[in-house]
């Protein structure tokens, strides 16, 4: 029998086919608290993760990223998960990593497809800045989790492990 946590690690896949059901509140919670018990450098715990579920606020960084971007790099996402952490850290990408990847495994326990997109260091730095002046010398880590089709969340064949 498999160990269901490895089970779960072979079984998450990257998604970009959202469909128009959002993840719940609830769920979308649950996915955060995991990324809370990832490892961190020297156990600090310094990162900070956020939950952006309203449709206001979703739509409001989907437009700034067509702005910026020429593009919409959300795919549809209506939930958002922003994880944050100092700088000019040594660590801050590492403990961030380590938050996504557990809050990946989690969704993915849940069965809800996610994606990381790393390129919107400027507009979510712009959108939190709103809300809390400090954030301005974080990095930013983004996923999108997403209720999805079964069809999307076909496996990709993966052959990179070196014997």
């Amino acid at each position: 029998m498999e160990n269901r946590v490895i089970k779960t690690i072979k079984e998450r896949v990257s998604c970009r086919a959202y469909s128009d059901k959002k993840v719940s509140l609830k769920k979308a919670l649950e996915i955060a608290e995991a990324g809370k018990f990832a490892p961190s450098g020297k156990n600090r715990q310094i990162a900070n993760i956020f939950v952006v579920n309203s449709k206001k606020y979703v739509e409001r960084l989907r437009k700034l990223s067509v702005e910026q971007l020429n593009r919409d790099c959300m795919y549809g996402a209506k939930t958002i998960l922003i994880v944050t952490g100092p700088r000019e850290d040594a660590f801050t990408f590492q403990d961030c990593s380590c938050i996504l990847e557990n809050m990946f495994v989690a969704a993915s326990a849940l069965k809800i497809a996610t994606c990381w997109i790393n390129q919107f260091d400027e507009l979510f730095k712009n959108f939190l800045n709103e809300r809390m002046k400090y954030i301005e010398k974080m990095a930013k880590y983004n996923i999108y989790p997403c209720e999805t089709s079964e069809e999307a969340l076909k496996l990709v064949e993966r052959n990179n492990i070196i014997k």
